[in-house]
């Protein structure tokens, strides 16, 4: 698990009209499956926290407007280069503060799902007319997302390689992320599509660890902070 706090990060995330997640999903989860799930193959990520409550703060005080507070996601290497680059697709979680946004209690999925394309710049470009389905166990966040919802996807195989990764404000105004295998790097799926974190993220809460890493540590990280995660890439049946 690769870890940091990050006073300046800069996430390019290029969209049209950046409305806030509060018209996309509910408190509960978000039950638009619009070119999400038809009963074609689908994609499956979770992603398990070390702490995930069931309700999180959104638009804290702390955080400035403009700033992206949440993110939770996974890229796919869809041109099977082995690289985080242009082309390449992510299902994700993520809540910016806007101007004038009021704070407010909410699931995690409150957030705004949705299907990212890796642009050459660094950034992402968010594909408006898909919206993949999001739901929490728990720690556990699980998006859901038919093959069919982009052509890059349909034929996308079960080893594709896989990254991971998680971005937010802490509770304390601090920039947190968590990267998985490390930033910017693919994994190769693992033979049942499951990936443990190699540190126990739970020693991140010792005041020895917190002194190894030279970091202190805001406990509202824990939810940005990934312990295991699960994917499933279902394959195109024959009929």
């Amino acid at each position: 698990m690769d870890i940091r706090i990050l006073g300046l990060l800069v996430l390019v995330l290029l969209f049209s009209g950046c409305g806030g997640a509060s018209t996309l999903n509910t408190q509960t989860g978000n039950e638009d499956t619009h070119k999400s799930l038809n009963n074609s193959p689908t994609i499956t990520v979770e992603m398990t926290m070390l702490n995930l409550p069931e309700q999180l703060e959104f638009n804290r005080f702390g955080t400035q407007a403009g700033q992206l507070e949440y993110h939770w996601g996974m890229s796919l290497d869809v041109n099977d280069d082995g690289i985080v680059n242009a082309g390449d697709l992510r299902i994700a979680l993520f809540h910016y503060k806007l101007e004038n946004d009021a704070a407010l209690l909410a699931a995690p999925t409150y957030a705004r799902a949705a299907l990212f394309e890796h642009l050459s710049n660094g950034g992402y470009a968010v594909v408006l007319d898909v919206i993949p389905v999001s739901s929490q166990s728990e720690n556990t966040l699980r998006l859901t997302l038919s093959k069919s919802a982009h052509t890059s996807l349909e034929n996308l195989p079960p080893t594709t390689r896989v990254y991971f990764s998680t971005e937010g404000m802490t509770d304390s105004g601090d920039r947190y992320a968590d990267f998985y295998p490390a930033e910017e790097t693919y994994a190769e799926m693992s033979a049942d599509g499951r990936f443990e974190d190699e540190i126990d993220p739970r020693s991140l809460n010792s005041e020895a660890m917190k002194k190894f890493l030279g970091l202190e540590i805001d406990d509202s990280a824990a939810q940005l902070d990934m312990v295991s995660m699960r994917v499933t890439i279902e394959e195109q049946t024959l009929r």
